[in-house]
Formats: C-alpha cells, structure tokens, sequence
C-alpha cells in the first residue's frame, strides 16, 4: 500500500489504513537536493508502523506565493502523489547555493530552528526573472523562479518579496541583498556575477539609458525589465563609480561596501571632440563595441591630457593595440 504524507508545522504526518499518525522528526536535505525526514522520539511507536530511521522522499521542489519552499512527491511504490508544504523562510542567497530556515517542534518542550541549504547555480530567464537551478544527478533538473522583482542598492543587487501571515494576514516585506559583481562583456547586456569561476551569474538582457554620458558623473545607467511574476517592469538601474585610466584601456571602479572595490574594464576608441573634449568609445575586452561613449573634457585629466597627446603621436607603440585606438 502506497503511504499517503503530509505537514502539520513542518511535522511529518503519515497516513496509513485512514489513521493519521504524527512523528516529530528533524528535516535534512541530501547530497542530492532531496528532502530527509529523520525521526525521533520512542523508537516503538516507529518501528510498530514499521518505518525506517530515516525517509528520503523522491520529487521536485518549488517554491509558493509565500517563497515557502514546497516538494512535489512523485508516484512510486511506497509513496502516494501528493505535496509537502514547508513552512520555511528566506535565509541568504549564495554563490551556489540557496538557503532557507526552518522551525519545528523536536519533541516535548523543544523548539529548534535549523536550517536547509540546496545546491545549484544561479542564472536569469528571459524575462529577467532571477532563478536558480537546483542540481540533481540523474533526475531532472528543476527551476525555482523568483517571482518578485530585484533592485540595485550601492552598485548590490537586491531581492525584496511580500508575505502574508496565514493565521493573522499580515503582510511584511522581507529584503536580501545578493553579493556579487557587475560585468559589461556584450551590448545590451548586463552581467552580475555571484562567483569567480562564472558558473552563478544573471546575463540580464539591458540598454544604455543614455549612450552617451558625461565622464564626471561616475555613474552608468541601464534600463531593463526586471523581472516579475506579472510580467517585466521597465526600471533604470545605476552603477556607481569612478573612472581610472592606464596604457591598457580604461575602468570604472565601484565600491561595493566593506572595502571592496571591483572594476569593470574596457578597451576604447579615443577622438577628439570640438578642442576641450575627449570622447572614449567603450569596447569590451575582446574589442566588441559595447555602444557607450564617454565623454571628458581635457581639463579632467589635469596632466595627463598631455600623456594621451603622447601616446597619440606614439601610434605605432605596441602598447596601444591592447588598450586605445587613438583617433586624435
């Protein structure tokens, strides 16, 4: 006979032959992103359903209008169809991974709060909606999107939800902040990358708000549809910094909190514009055009408008194919 299951406060509820039987137990998640239910208490009242130590459950995760985190429970031999409905919360949003809190009754008098982590990557959909894929080997992967839109705060990324107290209906706005760093590889995208290695990263689809911009501002405008569960909302996201200069190209270094300065760098195409204004026509690193220019004026560089005078007349300098293309 298949065992139908279900939660009461996060407590497993099994039901055989019509009877409901609770069993407090601690939850886990495995090496392979699948929910485990390890009980406690008497081990007679366990052993007299006949159940093992321990039920890993085979399905898929999702997450419902709450975030709370759901498991869908395939049909198999054992287990009935059906869905576990977690009451869990938000915790952090890592480089590879995404996790939750979750409270439960550990038996008489005890309370305990612990917490359960899913490995994956982060990617964004073609909404730009953020997701993460949540890894599995030898079943299919499953996507959890992330319905409500995301902001920048202080050049971070961050995710804001609403939710709804069931018993009081009150509602409350929860905020984390993603940590990670911005890119600009390709036109008309935008890259926010949560580790070194690129495997976590939202290549969010993005335009200039302005394609042209003032060098002195130290800021870049974006504006892209960011997603949401009703479908993308146009916003202008701006990314602060400061624009630095060397022989090798330009960058525009950003402070993202606790001394951690990252900068994006680019190759350009430099002219003269009108006889006080630099113009510096923004390529990625592969020599892309990103379609952005910046403009300076010569009074901004002081003393070194004289050294891009001389780089200008030093043309043939190997040093200059991997940076400026001057057209003075």
């Amino acid at each position: 006979m298949k065992t139908k299951y279900s939660l009461r406060d996060n407590l497993l509820i099994i039901n055989n032959n019509a009877t409901e039987l609770e069993f407090p137990g601690i939850w886990s998640i495995d090496l392979n992103n699948c929910p485990v239910y390890t009980f406690l208490g008497p081990e007679y009242g366990r052993l007299k359903q006949d159940l093992p130590e321990k039920i890993t459950f085979k399905g898929q995760w999702s997450l419902d209008t709450n975030h709370n985190l759901t498991f869908n429970l395939n049909h198999t031999k054992a287990q009935a169809p059906g869905k576990l409905y977690l009451k869990t919360e938000l915790v952090s949003f890592e480089s590879n991974s995404l996790t939750f809190s979750l409270g439960a009754k550990e038996g008489v008098g005890s309370y305990k709060v612990r917490l359960l982590q899913l490995k994956g990557k982060w990617q964004a959909d073609e909404d730009n909606r953020i997701c993460f894929l949540v890894k599995r080997t030898g079943l299919k992967q499953e996507t959890l999107t992330f319905e409500s839109s995301w902001k920048v705060k202080n050049n971070t990324l961050s995710y804001s939800y609403k939710t709804t107290e069931l018993k009081t209906r009150q509602k409350s706005i929860r905020q984390l902040s993603i940590k990670g760093f911005w890119s600009i590889l390709k036109k008309n995208r935008l890259v926010y990358a949560l580790d070194i290695d690129g495997e976590s990263l939202f290549n969010f689809k993005a335009y200039f708000q302005t394609p042209s911009i003032q060098g002195k501002k130290g800021a870049v405008q974006y504006r892209l549809g960011a997603g949401f569960r009703k479908g993308p909302q146009d916003q202008i996201i701006t990314l602060y910094g400061v624009w630095k200069f060397n022989k090798d190209g330009i960058s525009f270094e950003m402070d993202y909190g606790n001394s951690k300065i990252k900068a994006l760098r680019f190759k350009a195409n430099v002219r003269l514009k009108g006889d006080n204004n630099l113009v510096f026509d923004l390529k990625s690193l592969k020599g892309e055009d990103l379609g952005l220019s910046i403009t300076f004026r010569r009074s901004f560089f002081n003393q070194n408008a004289q050294w891009f005078l001389r780089l200008a007349q030093e043309k043939k300098d190997s040093r200059i194919v991997t940076g400026f293309d001057f057209l003075w």
